[in-house]
């Protein structure tokens, strides 16, 4: 009983690891060096 419960916290931390791991890894973004630049970003987005 006690084995199935570590198993169960063991997967939900990997889970947890991973998307926190993608999300911080997909946020990254690159700041305009101009205004132009950010102008530019702006409406193609």
């Amino acid at each position: 009983m006690k084995r199935k419960g570590l198993v169960s916290l063991l997967l939900a931390s990997v889970v947890a690891g991973s998307i926190l791991l993608a999300s911080t890894t997909t946020a990254e973004r690159v700041v305009a060096q101009t205004p132009m630049e950010a102008a530019t970003e702006y409406f193609q987005a």
